[in-house]
């Protein structure tokens, strides 16, 4: 005779939004993508960019962008772009990656929203949305990002 299958009871607390659902829902004005961070982009000094979005967007873009947050601060990074129209194309932000993951404690799971500036080709926004900061945030917080 099976064994009957224990069932976990349903939370009765409300679902969360992730970081990627947060990060998903900013309406930007300017072309922009989001990345959710995984252990490699936190604990290595690269980033890869969506093949994507760089062949339409960043193919004018120099090698050395900005990246930009909304208090002011800002971080040079190196951008690499290595046969991004043949095979195997291959988009990243280099050195100055690990400096930007380091001074806003970029944590696996959090995600990003970058979105090119109007000012500059060579300049992003960036906004970061924090894993944790819904799930530690007290009710009526805003703190959701």
């Amino acid at each position: 005779m099976p064994r009957p299958v224990k069932r976990k009871p349903r939370s009765t607390q409300p679902l969360t939004p992730t970081a990627l659902q947060r990060a998903s829902a900013l309406k930007t004005e300017n072309p922009s993508f989001v990345i959710v961070l995984q252990p490699s982009y936190v604990n290595s000094c690269r980033l890869t960019l969506p093949v994507d979005f760089a062949r339409k967007y960043l193919t004018k873009m120099v090698n050395q962008v900005i990246l930009l947050l909304s208090n002011g601060k800002s971080w040079p990074v190196i951008y690499y772009q290595h046969r991004i129209e043949g095979p195997k194309p291959n988009v990243k932000f280099g050195d100055g990656w690990s400096k930007f993951v380091v001074d806003n404690n970029l944590d696996v799971g959090d995600a990003c929203v970058f979105q090119l500036t109007e000012a500059a080709v060579s300049s992003m926004n960036v906004t970061i949305y924090k894993k944790q900061a819904v799930e530690d945030a007290n009710p009526g917080s805003s703190s959701g990002k």
